[in-house]
């Protein structure tokens, strides 16, 4: 997750994941308890990819949660 500054990104990046991966379904809702966004996945693909895939762009900034 690069240049992501939301709810789910940020809990998605602090939680534990079991067996390296994370959770299938993030909703955010507003303090009204309207759907705001949602995230989810819908098929995981074990592959290995090289280095070279996992780069940052120049222009891309590394996100860290402290």
């Amino acid at each position: 997750i690069i240049d992501r500054d939301d709810p789910i990104a940020i809990a998605w990046l602090t939680m534990e994941a079991k067996d390296d991966y994370f959770p299938f379904v993030g909703e955010y809702y507003d303090k009204s308890g309207k759907l705001v966004q949602k995230l989810e996945v819908i098929n995981i693909e074990k592959k290995e990819y090289p280095d070279e895939f996992f780069m940052l762009p120049d222009e891309y900034t590394l996100y860290i949660v402290e």
